[in-house]
């Protein structure tokens, strides 16, 4: 597959993944086990695999897998910051505002990380 591919999955799996994590958190907030809940950890589990494995793709696709960019390992962290974040949506439901704020803080910094490729030194 080519370039335009790949990058068309990523931003679908994404998505996804965002959509999902909405799910999951408004899913705990309601308290007990519902079908809402489960669709989104399902999705969520299937999402975030595919964010990872398109992400793979693109850097072999791109050569850039020798020389890994800053920018790229800034928003890996931010994928999976928002992988892990399920878990405390699970833990601590009451704290749902929180969830949406850090969903929407960690997507914007991966999406700008993403559009800028700013030249991070770390």
């Amino acid at each position: 597959m080519e370039y335009l591919t790949y990058k068309t999955l990523h931003i679908i799996s994404i998505a996804t993944l965002i959509i999902s994590l909405g799910f999951v958190i408004a899913g705990t907030w309601i308290e007990g086990k519902n079908q809402i809940r489960k669709i989104g950890f399902i999705t969520h589990g299937i999402s975030w695999v595919l964010v990872f494995f398109t992400a793979h793709k693109l850097v072999g696709v791109l050569n850039m897998g020798e020389n890994f960019p800053n920018w790229a390992i800034a928003k890996t962290a931010c994928w999976l910051l928002l992988g892990v974040g399920v878990y405390f949506a699970k833990k601590k439901p009451q704290w749902a505002v929180v969830h949406y704020s850090m969903v929407v803080f960690l997507c914007s910094v991966a999406i700008g990380l993403a559009v800028f490729k700013p030249d991070l030194s770390f």
